[in-house]
């Protein structure tokens, strides 16, 4: 059976999307430590073998609007609402969440909490008041993707 990451990197390969970077060890702990987290296997694995697409057009989203994030650019949410300056993002635990994916040019994003050691949840945060939780994982987040469930363009309800 394949890997999520597998999943996605067949995805988008059929699009022309998959970024040639991939994100070394050295990168992985790096980022690890800096930030005091266990990556999820799965994020871990996706960082590795994908490590999310490339951040100039064409190639920085999929052909529905979706880009997903290597290594370098996964931050903190109050990192990233105060460097879009967006601070309708913030919400009580947001320093728990990293944004690793967006959708149409950041009409609204997807974070994970990476400080869970068993369950990673995955919010919408930015299209609404309060940030809505649509996964327990990011395997789930990327099911939801692949099937292209609606639950991913529920910011706004």
């Amino acid at each position: 059976m394949q890997t999520s990451s597998q999943r996605l990197k067949d995805y988008w390969l059929s699009q022309g999307k998959v970024n040639s970077q991939r994100a070394d060890e050295a990168s992985l702990k790096r980022f690890e430590d800096k930030y005091r987290v266990s990556l999820p296997q799965d994020m871990r694995q996706y960082f590795s073998e994908v490590n999310g697409m490339e951040i100039y057009w064409p190639n920085d989203k999929d052909n529905r609007g979706f880009s997903f994030w290597s290594l370098e650019r996964v931050t903190t949410v109050p990192e990233e609402c105060r460097v879009r300056n967006l601070p309708d993002c913030l919400f009580g635990g947001a320093e728990l969440y990293f944004v690793f994916a967006d959708y149409l040019d950041w009409s609204w994003a997807y974070a994970i909490n990476l400080y869970e050691k068993e369950n990673n949840p995955v919010i919408i945060i930015g299209g609404a008041k309060e940030p809505k939780l649509i996964a327990s994982s990011f395997t789930e987040f990327t099911d939801l993707y692949l099937t292209d469930s609606s639950l991913l363009y529920s910011a706004n309800d």
